[in-house]
């Protein structure tokens, strides 16, 4: 596929004149599929370069609008055939009469070579050839000078002398005898053998508009003698009804007028003008669709992406949930277990303290206290407590425990102070009301109080 796509390229190189797309067609196909996007650029160049020989202009068309889209699409891997496929498409519109689309290609082309540093004279009159056509002299004029001083700062005269012939046939046209004259010195020093097709009809056109009329004639009938290119014929014979219509020789005027118009519908036939207007917009249709089901495409796909990230940030969210409260769980259930841990350890520490606390009294206080058991026991034969009694018991556990709780809690009752005491002492609810005649009731609501005020020093 690659020696047959280089055998093409080379057959092109020789201006070989293709009649069939069999060949190149399967190897554009093969590219497209398995090659680089280098190879893609310069399989559907040759088949656009095929297609125009061919004068299959409506798939010459499409062929290079592909081509230079798929090259912008893909960062331009090629960029040298892509200036090539912009500057045949360019051409195509102009034979075609079509130069605003040839502007708009050309001006793409410019700006792209010029900022790659591609610059060569045939892009710079890709866009000065439709300015010369729609009549903007001022910008024709521009673009013609800048091509000209680049083909004779880089010494291409030869190289670009069809170049020169154009520009030698519209100042012909417009009776600038000046630069006229300063490109025919230039287009013939340019040996014969390498001078482009255009030459003669823009020495034809020169005659026409400057003299002697002879001369013109002589150049247009050799054209007409000369070549098939329907292009140059079309010239040679307007330029024929032209020279005679000035001659008065007006049969011969209106024989070359007929001959022209007979190239023109020729030329129309093979340009297939309006077959290519309908490919174009059909590509063009094409491609719109084509982006509007993208454009479909991508908003479903980003639907599902959204749709799909909720799910999974609900997933997330549902497992986190999950661990969170199965964390909460765990870290309540150890809660629990240190608070039950440190409730035994406060119990021991309780009854730590009041077997400490007995084991410092002395054998009164023992008495004392054995004095408070036996009433809270109600033991037979015990005399109730006296108030002197109760005034000792105020002084226990430690001589400075009433003291304390009434720096805590100033305004404690005597109730309230002896009950305290009696907790202290470890009695239980039952004894406490032995001992002091208070309700249960009365007793709970007291140590509730007492616990709540007095619970780190108790």
């Amino acid at each position: 596929m690659r020696w047959t796509q280089l055998y093409y390229k080379a057959l092109d190189k020789t201006d070989y004149h293709f009649t069939s797309d069999s060949i190149i067609l399967p190897v554009t196909l093969y590219f497209e599929q398995h090659g680089s996007p280098a190879e893609i650029v310069e399989a559907l160049f040759r088949l656009g370069r095929v297609y125009t020989e061919m004068h299959s202009y409506p798939q010459a068309v499409t062929t290079f609008l592909r081509c230079i889209e798929f090259s912008e699409k893909n960062n331009y891997p090629d960029s040298i055939t892509y200036l090539y496929a912009c500057s045949q498409l360019d051409g195509i519109y102009v034979d075609q009469y079509n130069y605003y689309e040839a502007l708009g290609i050309a001006k793409k082309a410019y700006s792209f070579a010029n900022k790659r540093g591609l610059m060569n004279p045939t892009y710079i009159m890709d866009v000065a050839t439709p300015f010369a056509h729609l009549g903007m002299k001022d910008s024709t004029d521009k673009y013609y000078k800048i091509a000209f001083e680049e083909i004779i700062h880089t010494n291409s005269a030869r190289l670009y002398s069809g170049i020169i012939a154009e520009q030698l046939s519209y100042y012909s046209f417009h009776g600038l005898e000046g630069e006229a004259n300063m490109l025919l010195s230039v287009l013939d020093q340019i040996p014969q053998a390498i001078r482009h097709d255009s030459y003669y009809v823009a020495k034809s056109n020169y005659f026409s508009t400057f003299g002697p009329i002879d001369s013109a004639l002589y150049y247009n009938l050799h054209i007409i003698n000369d070549t098939l290119d329907l292009r140059n014929r079309r010239a040679a014979t307007e330029g024929l009804m032209i020279s005679y219509h000035k001659l008065g020789e007006y049969d011969k005027a209106c024989q070359y007028a007929l001959l022209y118009a007979k190239t023109v519908d020729s030329l129309a036939i093979q340009m297939q003008i309006e077959q290519t207007h309908k490919a174009t917009n059909d590509y063009l249709s094409y491609k719109r669709i084509s982006a509007e089901k993208d454009k479909e495409n991508k908003a479903l796909e980003l639907r599902i992406i959204v749709l799909t990230t909720i799910v999974i940030l609900i997933i997330i969210l549902f497992v986190l949930i999950i661990a969170y409260v199965n964390h909460k769980r765990g870290f309540e259930k150890k809660q629990r277990m240190l608070a039950e841990e440190v409730l035994g350890l406060q119990e021991q520490n309780k009854l730590l303290t009041t077997k400490l606390s007995f084991a410092s009294m002395s054998v009164n206080n023992e008495m004392l206290i054995n004095r408070f058991k036996e009433v809270a026991n109600n033991t037979k034969g015990t005399k109730p407590i006296t108030r002197h009694e109760w005034d000792e018991l105020l002084r226990l556990p430690y001589p400075s425990f009433s003291d304390e709780i009434k720096e805590i809690w100033p305004n404690i009752t005597e109730e309230e102070l002896s009950i305290a005491i009696l907790v202290k002492l470890g009695f239980i609810s039952n004894e406490i009301q032995n001992v002091t005649g208070l309700s249960r009731t009365t007793i709970y609501r007291r140590k509730k109080d007492i616990l709540a005020k007095l619970g780190q020093l108790m």
